[in-house]
């Protein structure tokens, strides 16, 4: 608990300062007026809830976009020749790595 309160002081004093841009970083307290506002606005709900539905959405078609990609790679040689080599070269490629691109996307 000490590393989370760390950074919460750091961010209080760097807000209460000026150091931090208070476009970019309000203070804790004003973020925590905000949250507890929307919470019971039911406002926070709606937006948990519409980005909950994009997760699962994207989860959901991209396994079934893979399921059936492996099927057509697993009962078909032309589905293998077709979609062998980009895997191999996704399994060169650290499982790490993406992340970054998808963050700056």
């Amino acid at each position: 608990m000490v590393g989370p309160g760390v950074i919460l002081a750091a961010w209080a004093v760097g807000a209460a300062t000026e150091w931090l841009d208070p476009d970019l970083f309000p203070p804790p307290s004003q973020v925590a007026a905000t949250a507890w506002r929307l919470l019971g606005d039911g406002e926070l709900a709606t937006h948990v809830g519409a980005s909950a539905t994009r997760v699962l959405t994207g989860t959901v078609l991209g396994i079934l976009i893979g399921v059936a990609l492996a099927v057509v790679a697993g009962l078909t040689r032309t589905g293998e020749d077709l979609l062998d080599w980009t895997m191999q070269i996704f399994k060169a490629v650290p499982n790490f790595a993406p992340t970054r691109l998808l963050i700056i996307w």
